[in-house]
């Protein structure tokens, strides 16, 4: 089993159009059109409170000691799935989330699945993660959206 993981992607923001379909007697038919404009902070729900969250700022959030320990941390912690080992099934999990103020992680969503013993896998790895360095913004601490890729390979 050999496992390789990237580094974390950059965040970029930018205009998205996203056009649904509906199925109607074999063929495609437009439905919708929505386009989301550039936005800087996204608003988050938390125990009926809410606060902000950055796509970028001028500090990014980090784990403790850096890229190549959070490397180490996934490489010693990451359990490749059994039914996934089973079957051959390699890739890439590509999971986004939020440090908050204090460090912690939440609102995990995988953007990009794999297989949903992966993904699982990938969700449980990111929850025993200790508290990260919260990311800043004016020399204030803020709570920051974050993208990560987990790779999976045999």
């Amino acid at each position: 089993m050999k496992l390789i993981f990237l580094k974390p992607l950059t965040v970029c923001t930018l205009t998205v159009a996203f056009t649904f379909y509906a199925l109607s007697s074999n063929s495609y038919e437009e439905a919708n059109e929505i386009t989301f404009d550039k936005i800087e902070a996204y608003s988050i729900q938390k125990n009926n409170n809410i606060y902000k969250a950055y796509e970028a700022v001028e500090q990014m959030p980090y784990f403790p000691g850096g890229e190549s320990e959070m490397m180490k941390f996934i490489r010693e912690n990451i359990q490749y799935p059994d039914s996934a080992n089973k079957y051959g099934i390699q890739g890439r999990v590509i999971l986004r989330f939020v440090v908050t103020e204090t460090g912690t992680i939440e609102n995990i969503t995988v953007l990009r699945s794999l297989d949903p013993a992966c993904d699982k896998e990938a969700i449980r790895l990111l929850k025993s993660m200790p508290k990260w360095i919260p990311g800043k913004q004016n020399d204030e601490i803020v709570s920051v959206y974050y993208t990560l890729p987990i790779v999976f390979k045999l």
